[in-house]
């Protein structure tokens, strides 16, 4: 299952990919030999108009062919090609001005920009997204711990402590260390139950359990935006994300220049792999 969806997670990021670059030489004029599904060799193959449409036996992406540009998605321009022997010189990639082929190139990245934001924009309008909730989810209750005392159990939820409502985990932490030795007041839901049970937090504990004893966590809620709204939302996470991932990139190439220590959470091919298949 994992080297399936890899398979097809990839294919899917190198086809918008090029589709990016052919769609963007096409508009220039630019002759496009080959558009490809997979890598050669070659299965099947059909030209419509100048171009030719191929599904080939590597099913891992694909490519787009350019005329006047070397193997398909190398990106590089044949210099010893003559030009007084080339049919339709000016349609050659490497006859057009530098910013039409530069655009060409950038095509297949604003593609993949674009197809983040209309992922992330359907994931935010239509399926919803887990985002921070204003409660306290009890994750775990320490035998003979003070809240186990009180009768707290796993998966109840924190609401106010003595009267102050609780909205994150830091905020139940201080509010518990201003009483330790003391008693405090905690509102709490269990199910479709509220209750109020009075809680001793503890100077001493042993190390690792904390004043009352618990594990805690934010809660998390789905959230959806408005058709209108998603789009504009997924946009904006699309930047964020685009940044952390240029800042990363910065960050691996200072670390190699100052160090060279490649930080080990950097992963090639197939730790692409294995993190696809934890997160399916």
């Amino acid at each position: 299952m994992t080297i399936l969806v890899f398979i097809l997670i990839l294919t899917v990021l190198v086809l918008i990919h090029e589709l990016g670059h052919f769609f963007v030489a096409k508009k220039f004029g630019i002759k496009v030999d080959e558009f490809g599904f997979g890598l050669p060799p070659r299965a099947i193959g059909r030209k419509i108009g100048e171009t030719i449409y191929s599904i080939n036996w590597l099913p891992i992406g694909g490519f787009v062919k350019l005329y006047g540009e070397d193997s398909a998605g190398g990106g590089k321009i044949k210099i010893k090609d003559q030009i007084s022997n080339i049919k339709n010189k000016s349609r050659a990639f490497y006859a057009r001005p530098a910013w039409q082929k530069f655009l060409v190139v950038v095509a297949g990245v604003f593609m993949n920009f674009i197809l983040a934001v209309a992922i992330l924009s359907f994931l935010f309008g239509a399926v919803g997204v887990a985002v921070p909730g204003k409660d306290i989810v009890i994750n775990q209750v320490v035998k003979n711990s003070p809240a186990d005392i009180a009768g707290i159990k796993k998966g109840d939820i924190i609401s106010f402590v003595n009267n102050v409502r609780i909205s994150n985990t830091q905020q139940l932490v201080s509010e518990t260390r201003k009483h330790l030795g003391g008693k405090i007041s905690v509102i709490i839901r269990s199910g479709s139950q509220t209750k109020t049970i009075i809680v001793a937090p503890r100077k001493t504990y042993p190390k690792g359990e904390g004043p009352l004893g618990v594990a805690i966590s934010q809660s998390f809620e789905v959230k959806k935006y408005p058709w209108y709204q998603a789009p504009v939302v997924g946009t904006l996470e699309a930047f964020k994300l685009s940044g952390l991932i240029v800042t990363g990139l910065g960050t691996l190439v200072y670390q190699l220049v100052t160090s060279g220590i490649v930080p080990k959470d950097v992963a090639g091919p197939v730790g692409i792999a294995q993190l696809t298949g934890q997160f399916v």
